[in-house]
């Protein structure tokens, strides 16, 4: 395992060129596999409700248990690990936009109320992925995903929903689902987390699940802070927003937020493979920034 902590202290005072410079990376880009190696064509999926994930749950167990594909399997692990990611990232939008106070007059005099995002109409990508997928520019443009402030440009190795039943206070329930297909065999890996409101504005984590995937939620997600997938994800984020930016202050911004960010994962260790996704981000979002300086004075 390589050690892929980040310079933090030298990124916020040099900015983004000498975080390449420093270290965050140093292995050759290796090409990243976006469809399925053995053509299989995609399983059309239904939307998901939490009695359709239970059911899928179900039927994953049953085939991972009878089929020839292992359940421990390389892409097995990384769907697991990247469908906690996410909804971790979902939950925290989750709660930001419950903790918001919204006023039912209209008028400032409300009552005032909390209430979750309201449902997601699309799951992203439309079908279950079999491999790991690139998304299209406006995957995300769902009022529901909007209102989480929740996007990734990255490739991915699941499909994601977010239902909420769009009540106030102690009665309000919200749920995001990931639902992973690593193996292309119909053995689905089904991650769950759901949050409840409450009658102080502050919501709570009702339950966390993942059935199929050999490892618990918790479990899953000590694990990825203390490994290279978080780092991985946090270096292919950036690189999507700086490389978003239309001038320099806004990826100056980018830049100081990415240094908060990271310093959760200073002591991370990751693979080769985490070791080259970091650099080619790295690379990427450095890019995306000397452009920048150069059209501007």
């Amino acid at each position: 395992m390589r050690r892929l902590g980040l310079p933090l202290a030298a990124l916020a005072a040099a900015g983004l060129p000498a975080l390449l410079a420093l270290g965050c990376g140093g292995a050759r880009t290796a090409p990243i596999a976006t469809a399925d190696p053995l053509g299989a064509p995609a399983k059309p999926v239904t939307p998901v409700t939490p009695a359709s994930a239970s059911a899928s749950a179900s039927s994953s167990a049953s085939a991972g248990a009878t089929g020839s594909t292992s359940r421990d399997s390389e892409a097995r692990r990384a769907a697991v690990a990247e469908a906690v990611l996410l909804l971790e990232r979902l939950g925290k939008g989750m709660r930001a936009a419950y903790q918001q106070e919204i006023d039912t007059s209209g008028k400032g005099k409300g009552p005032f109320v909390h209430r979750f995002c309201a449902s997601a109409r699309t799951a992203v990508p439309a079908e279950i992925p079999r491999a790991r997928v690139p998304l299209a520019g406006d995957a995300w443009s769902d009022a529901g995903w909007t209102c989480l402030g929740f996007s990734t440009t990255a490739p991915v190795r699941c499909q994601y929903a977010y239902l909420s039943n769009g009540a106030t206070g102690s009665a309000a329930h919200a749920t995001a689902t990931a639902r992973c297909d690593p193996d292309g065999d119909g053995a689905l890996v089904v991650a769950t987390l759901a949050m409840d409101g409450s009658g102080d504005g502050e919501p709570s984590e009702a339950s966390t699940e993942i059935v199929g995937g050999g490892a618990t939620y918790d479990e899953q997600r000590a694990t990825n802070r203390r490994s290279g997938t978080g780092v991985v994800a946090a270096c292919e984020r950036y690189a999507a927003r700086v490389c978003a930016c239309k001038d320099n202050a806004c990826a100056k911004r980018e830049n100081e937020r990415f240094a908060k960010e990271a310093e959760t994962f200073k002591d991370a260790k990751g693979s080769d493979d985490d070791a080259r996704r970091v650099e080619e981000a790295m690379k990427r979002a450095t890019e995306c920034v000397m452009t920048l300086a150069n059209k501007q004075p």
